[in-house]
């Protein structure tokens, strides 16, 4: 699945984190910061140690793919360049 769509996963790997840092909310401190900040710090900074969490959201990006892939892959959507 990765294989069929690679070219989409790199360019979009790329461009949703910037498109989510340009996402403005309320961080813990009341200071805003980037959606994507905040997610990392609410969903994985509480539950892991420093290292860990870096991982762990490093795997939830792998299987978020995942899915999305999976799913292109299953309705036959291929794109090619």
């Amino acid at each position: 699945m990765y294989g069929v769509n690679a070219i989409t996963v790199f360019f979009l790997s790329g461009l949703i984190p910037r498109l989510l840092n340009m996402v403005k909310v309320a961080g813990p401190t009341g200071q805003p910061t980037g959606l994507r900040d905040w997610l990392y710090q609410t969903f994985f900074v509480p539950y892991f140690s420093p290292v860990n969490a870096s991982l762990a959201g490093a795997i939830a990006c792998v299987l978020i793919w995942l899915v999305v892939l999976w799913l292109m892959y299953r309705r036959n959507i291929i794109i090619k360049v």
